[in-house]
C-alpha cells in the first residue's frame, strides 16, 4: 500500500465518522469527539495528499518476477531495447518496463499451460543443476539430463504467481476506539497527530504481507 493510498483510506475513514458525531436532525451532540478535531485531522491530510510527494526507498522485490533487481551491471532491456546500468547480472528489463509489465492484467491460462517468471529463479536453477548431476552419475556415458528433463524440471519448480492483494479498510468500530484512545493528550493538536499516527500504524498492520 502506497502513502496516498493509505492517506486516502484515512480520510475516507475520518469523514464517516464526522456524521456520527453529531444527531443530523436534532443538531445534538450525540457522542463525546470534538467534531472540529476531526475536521482539523481531515484538513489536515488533505493538504498531506496534496503536497509534493517525498521519494522513498526504491521498492523493487515485486518485481523480480518480472526481470528486474537491482545491481552493478550493464544490460540491454528487452522491453524497450536500450542500454541500462545499475541492475543485477540476471535482469532483463529495465525497472520502468518491469513495473509496465507488473501492471498489466493477469494473462487467461490455457489448459495445458503455465504462467512462469521471465528468467529462472535461483530455486528453478538449483532444480535443474541438481538433476543434470543426478543423471549424470547415473549414466554411463557422463551425459547430463535431455533438453526435455530440464524443461519438465524448471516448470515444476517454477513459483506460482504473485496475486495482487486489494487494500484493508479500518472499521468504523476501530476509528472510534483509535480517536478515544488519544483522550489523554493535553492538546487538541497532540490529539490529532495521536490519532493520525494511530491510523497510520492500523493500517500498516493490517495490509502487511
Amino acid at each position: 500500500m502506497t502513502k496516498d493510498e493509505a492517506l486516502k483510506l484515512a480520510l475516507e475513514a475520518l469523514e464517516k465518522s464526522v456524521a456520527t458525531c453529531f444527531d443530523r436532525y436534532s443538531h445534538e451532540q450525540v457522542m463525546s469527539r470534538p467534531e472540529h478535531f476531526i475536521n482539523q485531522a481531515i484538513t489536515a491530510i488533505k493538504q498531506a495528499r496534496s503536497a509534493p510527494t517525498v521519494q522513498e526507498p526504491e521498492q523493487w522485490g515485486h518485481l523480480k518476477v518480472y526481470g528486474y533487481a537491482p545491481g552493478d551491471y550493464m544490460m540491454t532491456c528487452r522491453g524497450c531495447n536500450t542500454e541500462v546500468i545499475g541492475v543485477d547480472k540476471r535482469a532483463s528489463r529495465c525497472k520502468p518496463c518491469a513495473n509496465k509489465a507488473a501492471a498489466q492484467p493477469a494473462p487467461v491460462q490455457p489448459e495445458g499451460w503455465k504462467l512462469v517468471p521471465a528468467e529462472p529463479t535461483r530455486e528453478m536453477w538449483i532444480a535443474v543443476n541438481k538433476l543434470d548431476d543426478q543423471m549424470a552419475a547415473g549414466n554411463y556415458d557422463g551425459k547430463g539430463c535431455s533438453i526435455e528433463q530440464a524443461w519438465d524440471c524448471l516448470l515444476d519448480a517454477a513459483p506460482t504467481p504473485p496475486a495482487a492483494q486489494p487494500a484493508v479498510p479500518i472499521t468504523e468500530s476501530e476509528i472510534e476506539k483509535m480517536w478515544f484512545q488519544q483522550a489523554d493528550f493535553p492538546t487538541a493538536g497532540q490529539r490529532i497527530v495521536g490519532f493520525a499516527r494511530a491510523i497510520e500504524a492500523k493500517l500498516k498492520e493490517k495490509n502487511s504481507d
